[in-house]
């Protein structure tokens, strides 16, 4: 079931087939020879192992065969077979695409010296491999190399290594693992659901992919070699050099409160995130005056969370930033140009305070399912995608202000309150902005006995009638 898992999520990642460095197709075309346990081809002076015929156990591979010297295992060679163990001679150079793929009983592998590829998938969900040493003749591994290899704890890296590949260390019992210093890049979901503990990064280490750590909840800490000229760690929270950014915050730290150091001007996106976990310990987060950035998904998921006062130079909310936190108390200072998708949806917010900003830009569903919401005051802004207030299903009371021109879309769409009173000032009222409720996957339906109140000839009036609305004349 996992392996099936593993499937969907690869083939949703990529739409590419794999490539297969040494092909099985290829050899198809090829006389296939057979000598002991092995079929191979051959060319002018080497030979390549197609298939494994033998019943498994413990296999040493030849360094020759058919009086030619092996140089390499073909894709699926060894697949699905009852090997506990494999010795490479050392004339073997490369390993093709998903080679190992299901050796459900392989435990052991001793690799040539003179290794220098191994393929894609090579030893996916050999799940009773604990151990593996890549030699530093090493210079490329594929995408998905330990994939569901459950028990694998410890793998030493060739120091030529460039990088980790997507799903990698995916499903893996790695605790601990040292880049070399040779590495610039992390795949996306290359450690995704591992119990990786701690991770060191070298000297020339540059780029996350997405997702890199997708549901890692056991990452404590992670450390930067001092000659990295792009990041660096303290108390191994993941900062840029000049630490004007806050990376990665190890999830599993067990601290209930962190102040995020003076220096620090952007939360990276996903910084406390963990792709459906947040930093699982933190109710409080001291963050520093001079921040200007909280990045996409910053703090989703971390329901602990209850405190986080946005500083007034912050410019910028992204998209989820504070979703499904326990925060109480949500204050937006005036300096704030743009609060993204459903940057505080779903929070236990039982006060939204936002100052006023004449250049405050809203993305959809903001503040949407905040069910602790009773009361709320309507605050202007330069444009919004509506669905503001969506699904707040407690919110009984709310207020437009005389500075509201226009109440976007959706706005209260599924909230409870019967009667509402539109200021003059308001000049447009749009489609389905309040007097709505959402009942089944069927339809849309309005509130019973919904009650708007306005100047006669005003947008309020219209929006009655158009919507059927009972209107009473102030």
């Amino acid at each position: 079931m996992k392996k099936l898992i593993s499937i969907i999520l690869i083939a949703a990642a990529a739409v590419s087939v794999l490539v297969m460095p040494v092909s099985a197709n290829a050899a198809a075309k090829q006389k296939v020879y057979k000598s002991g346990s092995f079929k191979y081809v051959t060319s002018a002076k080497a030979a390549k192992i197609v298939k494994y015929v033998g019943k498994g156990g413990k296999v040493t591979i030849p360094s020759k065969l058919g009086g030619k010297t092996v140089i390499g295992v073909a894709h699926d060679s060894f697949k699905n077979s009852k090997i506990t163990s494999v010795k490479f001679p050392n004339t073997v150079t490369a390993i093709g695409n998903t080679a190992f793929d299901s050796c459900y009983s392989l435990r052991s592998v001793k690799l040539s010296n003179r290794l220098q590829s191994i393929g894609e998938y090579a030893f996916w969900a050999c799940n009773e491999l604990k151990s593996i040493k890549l030699p530093d003749s090493v210079k490329k591994i594929g995408r998905g190399l330990f994939l569901d290899c459950d028990v694998l704890k410890s793998v030493t890296l060739s120091k030529n290594i460039t990088q980790i590949p997507d799903f990698c260390f995916s499903h893996t019992s790695i605790k601990s693992l040292t880049l070399p210093a040779a590495c610039k890049k992390i795949g996306t979901h290359a450690f995704e659901e591992s119990k990786l503990e701690t991770l060191t990064l070298g000297k020339n280490f540059k780029t996350f992919s997405e997702e890199a750590f997708y549901f890692v909840s056991y990452l404590k800490k992670i450390k930067v070699s001092k000659n990295n000229p792009y990041y660096c760690s303290k108390d191994g929270v993941l900062y840029n050099k000049k630490m004007t950014e806050l990376v990665l915050y190890p999830w599993a730290n067990k601290a209930k409160e962190f102040t995020v150091p003076s220096t620090v001007k952007s939360i990276g996106d996903e910084a406390f995130h963990n792709s459906g976990w947040g930093a699982t310990y933190l109710k409080k987060i001291n963050l520093p005056k001079g921040l200007k950035r909280i990045g996409d998904y910053a703090f989703t998921c971390m329901e602990k969370l209850r405190e986080a006062k946005i500083p007034s130079k912050v410019e910028y909310i992204g998209i989820e930033a504070f979703y499904e936190t326990s925060i109480s108390e949500v204050k937006i200072p005036k300096s704030v140009k743009y609060i993204s998708d459903k940057a505080f949806s779903y929070t236990k917010a039982e006060t939204i305070d936002v100052d006023p900003n004449p250049e405050l830009e809203l993305g959809e569903k903001v503040f949407a399912g905040c069910h602790k919401l009773t009361k709320v005051t309507l605050f202007p802004v330069k444009d919004s995608d509506g669905y503001t207030f969506h699904y707040c299903g407690h919110l009984e009371e709310v207020e437009i202000p005389d500075t509201i021109t226009i109440i976007y879309e959706y706005d209260f769409y599924d909230c409870i309150f019967t009667e509402i009173t539109i200021p003059d000032t308001v000049k447009k009222i749009e489609t389905g902005a309040f007097g709505y409720e959402y009942i089944d996957p069927e339809g849309t339906y309005e509130i019973e006995d919904f009650t708007i109140r306005g100047s006669k000839g005003s947008a309020a009036e219209k929006y009655a009638k158009e919507n059927g609305f009972t209107f009473e004349e102030i």
